[in-house]
């Protein structure tokens, strides 16, 4: 899992050096590492169950709605995908 942020990190980095066209500035080894992201996509993990706890796995996109901070989000990809469940 380290691997990985540290990963995400880095590309995070590039992406944000890439869109600005200038390097970023050096920083001392004791400063600390900041990195700022504005994310246009975030994933949103959602299970709906019937009444009785069966799995509906034949929802539409229009039966979803999203929201923050009470303003609609519009839901840009939807797809279903079989996920690990543990109880």
């Amino acid at each position: 899992m380290l691997r990985l942020s540290s990963l995400l990190c880095a590309c995070a980095a590039v992406a944000l050096w890439a869109q600005n066209d200038t390097p970023p500035k050096a920083q001392s080894e004791d400063a600390p590492l900041i990195i700022k992201a504005d994310s246009r996509l975030v994933v949103l993990h959602a299970s709906v169950v019937d009444r009785k706890g069966k799995l509906l796995t034949d929802l539409p996109q229009s039966a979803f709605k999203v929201y923050e901070n009470g303003a609609e989000q519009s839901i840009k990809v939807f797809k279903r995908e079989d996920v690990l469940f543990r109880s």
